[in-house]
This record gives structure tokens, sequence and C-alpha cells, in this order.
């Protein structure tokens, strides 16, 4: 349950408490027609509607539901008129308009501070919460709602979507079709009361995964795409409601495909590369770099890969003999990190390779000595 839900009816039953009319309201409701969220951080326009529950009395508020998803419910009452106390209520969510069949999972009491829960629908449809009342008086009711879809989607670039899960055994896949080549960035963050691991993975168009499945909460993942191909983020968590949020950037990378064509990389400049997600190890990325006389240097090694933790990316350095040096292996953390040599090398042509840790690594990268 989202805390902003619960705050604007708290604000609303403040505002509103005081100019309820009396006249008395029919046992099934108008029907409701809940906002939806496109991104959980901003308001979606939520409708805060008012009731009269009339005492020992029920009322049925059918709402419409627009597919597969999650509906944040709040709720709170007061008392309508003096003389008399507050009593219980309670609220159940239904499929029928009689009330007979009870959607699980949702049944709560209503109380005079505003409480609220989430309740997940398997498709669209209108769907029927019963309120009863066993006060001595009546009581004002008021609810509000908003809905977020749990089904498959198309994102683009720069785009935030809200999705609902509370099935960390299901996927949801948003469709993502590549417009550079480079690699896309991925989070997704959590807005609910109660911390969730959220996990994702890449796809191929054929839903075969591109990528390991890792944990992503408030952080990034990064994974290299070709132009042209679509794929699928993969999403799944028990955090009920969360964003997803993807960046594409286009990489223009001048490697070269072998040792013999190995592209040079002058003193003090920035090569940029990515590493493809397509379900192979194979693709290393060649440069060279020339060191005029023996001296220490350093290189700074960036990027981002497809885990969190990083070091899916690995990159040797070998002589012109091909004697690999330098400690063996560097890895492309995410976020950077810089080697220097603890004594001099000799003149001479050195190599970088960059290669995938397996075939469901990918990720960007840049590279710079001096």
């Amino acid at each position: 349950m989202k805390n902003t839900l619960k705050c604007l009816i708290a604000v609303f039953i403040m505002a509103m408490a005081f100019v309820v009319t009396g006249t008395t309201v029919k046992a099934v409701e108008p029907t409701y027609v809940p906002a939806v969220y496109t991104d959980m951080s901003k308001n979606p326009g939520v409708a805060t509607k008012q009731y009269i529950v009339q005492p020992k009395g029920e009322i049925v508020i059918p709402v419409q539901i627009p597919g597969k998803g999650g509906l944040d419910v709040a709720y709170a009452a007061t008392i309508y008129q003096q003389g008399y106390a507050y009593g219980n209520m309670y609220i159940g969510c239904y499929y029928d308009v009689a009330c007979t069949r009870q959607v699980p999972g949702f049944y709560d009491s209503i109380a005079t501070s505003t409480s609220g829960n989430d309740i997940a629908f398997p498709a669209a449809g209108t769907y029927y919460f019963k309120v009863k009342s066993y006060g001595d008086g009546p009581q004002i009711l008021y609810f509000a709602a908003a809905f977020a879809s749990g089904a498959n989607r198309t994102i683009k670039s720069k785009q935030t979507t809200a999705i609902y899960s509370n099935n960390s055994n299901e996927w949801v896949y948003s469709k993502f079709k590549a417009t550079k080549t480079g690699y896309i960035a991925v989070a997704a963050a959590e807005l609910a009361d109660y911390p969730s691991n959220i996990y994702v993975k890449l796809t191929d168009n054929k839903k075969k995964a591109c990528s390991e499945q890792t944990a992503l909460n408030n952080k990034y993942v990064y994974y290299g795409v070709q132009k042209g191909k679509t794929y699928y983020i993969a999403t799944k968590s028990y955090a009920e409601f969360y964003n997803l949020y993807v960046k594409q950037t286009a990489v223009k990378e001048k490697s070269g495909s072998s040792k013999s064509k190995a592209k040079t990389i002058k003193k003090g400049k920035t090569v940029k590369g990515v590493q493809i997600a397509n379900k192979k190890k194979s693709g290393t990325d060649w440069y060279k770099f020339y060191l005029p006389s023996r001296k220490n240097f350093k290189i700074t090694l960036k990027g981002g890969t497809s885990s969190v933790y990083g070091r899916d990316l690995i990159v040797k350095i070998s002589a012109a003999n091909n004697r690999t040096i330098f400690g063996n292996t560097m890895y492309v953390e995410n976020g950077g990190g810089t080697y220097s040599t603890k004594s001099p090398f000799s003149a001479g042509t050195y190599y970088f390779q960059v290669t995938k840790r397996d075939k469901l690594s990918s990720g960007w990268y840049s590279i710079k000595w001096k």
C-alpha cells in the first residue's frame, strides 16, 4: 500500500468531513473508475469519493478494472451524526454484485484513520467492494483507488512505466526495440511501505534469456543492444507496485575484430565499446597502444554490465609476444576503476582484449591509458 494514496485520502477527509449532506445513498453505488498509474512517483489524479453507510447497513461500490493488474485502495470513516459513537465497518471485494463470490486476499476493517491495501485482479471487468457497518449511527465512508497494470507492455527509451506484480514466479515483459547500437540502462524502484527485491533479465524477441536474472532495486544494469533488434525487459517481484525505467545510449565502437586488426588508443584518449547481448561468448574487441620508452602507466576502465555487481566484461592486456601481463585480468566494474603498474613496462606495443564473462554477459566499456 503506497503512502501517497493514504495521505491523499487523509487530506480529503480533513477538508470535507463537515460538508457532507444527509441524503441516504442507494445500496449499489455508481461505478467507480480508478485513476491509472503511469509513474508510481506521481499522483495519477485519484478521485476520493464519499458515501453514507446507514446503521447496521451496507453499500456496494462497483469498480471498473481496465485489465490485469493491481488496485491500490485507501479508505477511512468518520461519524456522520453527533451523539453516535463510531462503529466498526468492514470492506471486502467480490466478483458479483450480490457479493457471494469473494476475491481472495482482500478483507479489512475500516478505521477513523486512513488505511488501505492492494488487491490483484486477473483480468478486466467490474468488481464489487461491499462495505458493511456494525455501528448504531450513520457513518461517512471515504474511498479512493488507483490502478497499475500487471500486463506485458511496450516501453521506449527515457520512459518510466508503472508495474504491479505480487508473484515472484511470474515475469512481466516490457517490449523494447533498439533504435541505436549501444546499450540500455535499466532501473527499477518500488514505492511500497516494505522493500522487496525486483528481479530483471533481458530476453530476445522470442523471450529466450540473453542475461542472467539479477536483483535490481534502486540500481542500474546495462545491456548491449543492436540497432533494429527487439528485446524484452522481464521483471518480477513481490514488491507489488514499482517503476521500470529504460534509457538507450548509442555507442560508435572502433575496435578490431582480431589482434592483427587492433585499433590504436592514443595516450590520454578514451575509446568506448559495447558487447552485445546475443547469447554468445565469442566476439573479442581488440585495441593496442605503443609505449615509446620504459615507464609506468595507468589504465582507467569505466562502464556498466548486465549484473549490478559488475565483472561481466573482462579486459586483458598482453605484450606483442602474446604474454598476458598486468595481473592477468581486469574487470569492467559498474562505475569504473583504475589500474596502475607497480614497476615500469618495457618499450613496445601492448594489446587490450575485451571479452564477455560468459554467453549471458553484455554491457558497455571505456578504456583510457596514460
